[in-house]
């Protein structure tokens, strides 16, 4: 027996054509997708971003919603590449917690991005995930930014690679170190976002991931 979560994409497709998520270990049935929906280039909307104290990550000095629409801007430059997908407020591990700005798609490459404003200094992430300014702890982490790559990870088939990108903003002029990457963690300030998330995505044109697609979609529904 396969058992499925049904969702339905108001603000995508009637509700008569819904997607089917199909658990991870159950992959041998492809899911089904209305064909505009699957042919969309944007997902999703950064309206349901806000500031929460709940959030892991924070911009200083500036609204999330403005820090994640910088980012936009830049991300938007993507979709000339033929197979990439961009899905904005996408739900985390817990649905009820803040949601992850953005979400970059191609093929089988996921890329989960946060995106801050934060003033000059040295950065660092300690390994219980708390961020450090010139050795002083700022009260953020990437705790849920880790927590979210693993539960994508479990999402989408195990031949997808999944990983996190961090996007810092500028406050004001000075230099910027950030934290040194991991192997599911990165860092950009904003003027080399683009050209690091290209390095990132797979050569060429990929086939589409409808697995992924599926998913991602379904999270970026607005709830209640």
């Amino acid at each position: 027996m396969v058992v499925c979560e049904r969702f339905h994409q108001h603000s995508f497709v009637a509700e008569s054509a819904p997607v089917w998520i199909i658990p991870r270990r159950r992959w041998r049935l492809r899911p089904t997708i209305p064909a505009p929906l699957l042919a969309r280039r944007f997902y999703g909307s950064l309206d349901v971003i806000s500031d929460s104290a709940r959030h892991g990550l924070r911009p200083i000095g500036a609204s999330a919603l403005e820090v994640a629409a910088r980012t936009d801007t830049l991300l938007t430059e993507l979709v000339a590449l033929p197979s990439v997908r961009i899905f904005q407020g996408v739900h985390p591990a817990n649905s009820h917690g803040p949601r992850i700005p953005h979400a970059v798609n191609s093929g089988r490459q996921l890329i989960l991005i946060e995106s801050v404003a934060w003033p000059p200094g040295r950065y660092s992430s300690a390994e219980s995930g708390h961020i450090l300014c010139d050795g002083a702890d700022i009260g953020q982490s990437v705790t849920q930014l880790r927590a979210a790559v693993q539960h994508w990870k479990r999402v989408v088939p195990r031949t997808h690679r999944v990983t996190g990108l961090v996007v810092v903003h500028p406050t004001c002029g000075g230099p910027v170190s950030l934290p040194a990457p991991t192997t599911e963690l990165a860092w950009t300030r904003a003027a080399d976002a683009v050209r690091n998330v290209h390095d990132k995505l797979p050569r060429g044109r990929q086939k589409v991931s409808r697995c992924a697609v599926a998913a991602l979609a379904a999270a970026t529904m607005q709830v209640g």
